[in-house]
């Protein structure tokens, strides 16, 4: 049916953001070697848009956006595992939190 074609297709969304930010921290740690704390700054600063857009499609009342709501809340947890390598919990805990 349509909906187990959505959330299959949602869930693979959410595999590529775990693949996406594994890379992400990957480049950062290489970055961070080569230039130094300068580029963790803008490694943050990224991430927290990356956070602060999720934070809009869980506010939205709309009604298209709830299936993409109950995924976001099921996976992403799964994708702060990766960010523990170049954030702190306390400063994770911010970017999530907003």
């Amino acid at each position: 049916t349509g909906s187990e074609i959505d959330g299959k297709l949602y869930k693979k969304m959410f595999q590529v953001l775990d693949d996406i930010l594994k890379f992400s921290v990957k480049s950062c740690m290489l970055s961070q070697r080569m230039y130094g704390g300068k580029s963790l700054a803008e490694f943050r600063e990224n991430l927290h848009k990356v956070f602060k857009t999720f934070g809009k499609v869980l506010q939205s009342q709309e009604k298209e956006l709830q299936k993409i709501q109950i995924t976001l809340l099921t996976n992403l947890h799964k994708s702060y595992i990766p960010l523990f390598f170049v954030v702190s919990n306390n400063d994770l805990a911010q970017l999530v939190a907003g």
